[in-house]
């Protein structure tokens, strides 16, 4: 059943974990048998803490960790898939709203450019008209010759 009443924060749960590097003890040949690691495969295989996973997906309650006859936990990856998944959907959420405040700031920050260059134009205008006065009304009686330029 894929009930959304038990959902739970898979962002929170795949940020969480710690990638772990391990080289198997044992393995199934390709007979479905458990064979010895000197005779399965040697690479480094790389995953998840079965136990730090049982932490948020208890064994008896979830399929994400199992455990083997012989008390061993084990992650059952493919189980791991739609909690990827969905995170990874988080993400492109929290994404795509980070990016559409930042083109808004963005033309807010343009506008603001705008409107500061006009601000600074009229400025200029009106502090040269005050120097165009003071030095028309004040400036003869001091004997001040007004720059030019």
């Amino acid at each position: 059943m894929s009930d959304k009443s038990g959902k739970m924060d898979c962002l929170g749960v795949v940020c969480a974990l710690d990638t772990i590097q391990f080289n198997y003890k044992s393995a199934e040949n390709n007979k479905g048998e458990v064979v010895d690691a000197a005779e399965g495969d040697h690479r480094i295989q790389f995953g998840f803490s079965a136990q730090q996973l049982s932490n948020y997906y208890p064994v008896d309650r979830f399929a994400v960790v199992n455990r083997s006859p012989e008390g061993f936990l084990n992650v059952n990856y493919p189980m791991l898939v739609p909690v990827l998944s969905k995170a990874i959907k988080i993400l492109r959420g929290m994404f795509t709203s980070m990016d559409e405040k930042l083109s808004k700031l963005e033309q807010r920050w343009e506008s603001t450019d705008e409107e500061m260059a006009e601000r600074n134009a009229k400025l200029e205008e009106r502090v040269k008209l005050m120097e165009d006065i003071i030095y028309e009304r004040v400036a003869p009686d001091l004997h001040v010759k007004q720059p030019k330029g």
